[in-house]
């Protein structure tokens, strides 16, 4: 079996649990390093920062789909201080903009032929027919 190892290209072997010699291993621990961030922000954090970007929508703050540049500092320290976190302003951003790119999906998902929309779970569906 091939397997991509950190630094060193294309490895061959089985995949096994124990880090081999030639991965990256954490000093504080001893397992292989993680080299990916959660990308999932809690539910509640998303519903706070949705709260907000409609308040600046409202407020004729967000234009062509972007809050302007000099709010995004006032939102991310409103943000903090509702929530108790320390998010950077680059972080929201990007959230926003995953935010948008997950809406998207889903819009053009349930506007395809056969798919709909289930309130009741608030998920896409196709017909049986798919």
């Amino acid at each position: 079996m091939k397997r991509f190892v950190k630094g060193k290209g294309l490895a061959h072997g089985s995949m096994s649990s124990q880090p081999r010699a030639t991965e990256d291993i954490s000093i504080h621990s001893g397992q292989p390093k993680s080299t990916s961030r959660n990308p999932r922000w809690p539910e509640d954090h998303n519903v706070v920062l949705a709260e907000l970007l409609l308040e600046q929508f409202v407020n004729g703050n967000i234009c062509n789909g972007n809050l302007r540049k000099e709010e995004w500092s006032k939102l991310v320290v409103v943000l903090n201080r509702r929530l108790g976190t320390f998010y950077t302003e680059s972080s929201v951003m990007i959230r926003f903009k995953n935010m948008k790119a997950d809406f998207r999906t889903l819009y053009q998902l349930t506007n395809r032929s056969g798919w709909g929309w289930d309130e009741e779970l608030h998920i896409p569906i196709a017909t049986d027919e798919l």
